[in-house]
């Protein structure tokens, strides 16, 4: 069985607040929880 995760890449410090896009400041969330975390769900 083959399962599809949309996945999104996410600033731990946003860029908005001076984050950069090094990968030590990303990480890879699900569509879902990259939506919770920006909605403070």
């Amino acid at each position: 069985m083959v399962v599809w995760v949309r996945l999104r890449v996410h600033h731990k410090q946003l860029r908005s607040h001076c984050g950069n896009d090094d990968e030590r400041n990303l990480i890879t969330l699900c569509f879902d929880c990259h939506s919770r975390v920006h909605w403070h769900l």
